[in-house]
């Protein structure tokens, strides 16, 4: 009858092949989407179309949205592109879709994440092109970068540091050939700046002076990373002897301690050399025209001390010899003068020997409480006629006798008993 089923037919195929190739693909595809996450690469694909696409969660981090899948629009990314490289990119990537413009592009750029931070992102795109070659689709991937472009910038910080220094800067293998020499470094050695460094060492030059053999540094270097010296290097083209300070190290992995290379710092020390020479010569001078100054004074204060103590003497006869009050008033007078000018000429002849070096004392035991009382009593006469009150009061226990120069100790109780009574107010 119509309508009954009258036989099944099964047709059965074997989809194994495609089955397994479609696990292949969703293993790859995962495998790729772990690689991404774990470099931090985004992927993104825009419809050119529709004018509309899609982005991972890896690119939402990066951009800093929240790590889910994000759908792309002009109003969601063309924004966070930084404004100054907006317009150069865009019109990078709309010559790349061009017919015949290529089928790929990279571009770096920054760009502001919704809490403000500035990041630097690697973009890399493929352009899909329909029969006719017009661009229907990009996909790419999407890094952040910023990490490796400070640490770029560091390297060229640190690179321009050592170009513009003035100080010679190489690098060489662990067996001492150079492979860069700083332009400082050049001007020194007398290398053109372009000239290959083929066959030019790191270690200093055979010394002429009796000092340390290249491989007598290479083993310094070999047991304690490091060798620092003065040695003697010569010009290229001229052929000049240049003293030089030089430090060799070596430059070891931060992390492992394995070697890397050979460096070396050289300092130009000829200018320092004729400055501590012209110093040296300048203290010799100097020291010669101290030591002929203290040689006059001491010949002089001895040649005065000589008559003095002759004018004191006859003074001192005068005085025993003269009646007459007026005149022995004229002849105290004198006598205070001389007694003061042979003062100074002693203290002139100590400082010649102080300077000399040669200053001695002559230690003797002697009553401390007598000479004290003795020098006070020497100046009482003069604080008397400042109305000044001159005291001694001693508290020296059971010393009675001291072992001490005892000249010494009259000048130099003299000299602050003058100085207290001459600038005491009355």
């Amino acid at each position: 009858e119509a309508g009954e089923i009258a036989a099944v037919v099964e047709l059965i195929q074997d989809v194994s092949e495609r089955k397994a190739a479609q696990d292949a693909l969703r293993i790859s595809e995962e495998r790729l989407r772990l690689a991404y996450l774990a470099e931090g690469i985004g992927y993104w694909d825009w419809d050119l179309v529709a004018q509309s696409g899609m982005g991972s969660a890896e690119m939402a981090t990066i951009l800093g949205l929240p790590s889910q899948p994000v759908s792309l629009g002009e109003e969601l990314f063309i924004p966070l592109i930084l404004p100054e490289e907006r317009e150069s990119m865009l019109a990078t990537i709309k010559a790349r879709c061009a017919p015949g413009g290529g089928d790929s592009f990279s571009y770096n750029h920054h760009v502001i994440t919704q809490s403000g931070e500035v990041r630097w992102v690697s973009e890399l795109g493929l352009i899909l092109r329909g029969p006719d070659g017009n661009a229907t689709r990009i996909v790419g991937t999407i890094r952040d970068v910023t990490a490796n472009q400070l640490a770029a910038q560091e390297r060229q910080k640190f690179f321009a540091l050592i170009e513009n220094s003035l100080d010679s800067i190489a690098m060489a293998t662990l067996s001492g050939e150079l492979v860069y020499l700083n332009p400082a470094g050049r001007r020194l050695h007398g290398f053109p700046l372009d000239a290959p460094l083929t066959g030019q060492l790191l270690w200093p030059h055979p010394s002429e002076d009796g000092g340390l053999t290249q491989s007598e540094v290479e083993r310094i270097v070999a047991e304690t990373d490091r060798w620092e010296g003065e040695t003697t290097i010569r010009h290229a083209v001229t052929g000049e002897a240049i003293d030089v300070r030089k430090s060799i190290f070596v430059v070891r992995e931060p992390h492992s301690g394995t070697h890397l290379c050979l460096a070396a710092i050289t300092q130009d020390i000829r200018l320092a050399k004729r400055n501590e020479e012209a110093l040296r010569d300048a203290k010799e001078r100097a020291e010669a025209g101290s030591r002929a100054k203290s040689a006059f004074v001491a010949t002089v204060s001895h040649e005065l001390r000589t008559p003095m103590n002759g004018v004191l003497g006859m003074l001192e006869v005068a005085l025993h010899r003269e009646a007459d009050a007026a005149q022995r008033e004229r002849l105290q007078f004198a006598k205070g003068a001389a007694e003061t000018l042979l003062t100074l000429l002693d203290d002139l002849l100590d400082f010649s020997k102080m300077e000399a070096g040669k200053l001695e004392l002559f230690l003797s035991e002697f009553p401390l409480k007598t000479e004290l009382l003795r020098m006070v009593e020497s100046f009482a006469e003069r604080a008397e006629k400042k109305l000044l009150q001159l005291g001694c009061e001693l508290e020296l226990g059971d010393v009675e006798y001291v072992l001490a120069d005892r000249g010494r100790l009259r000048q130099v109780l003299n000299n602050l008993l003058g100085n207290a009574i001459k600038f005491t107010p009355c």
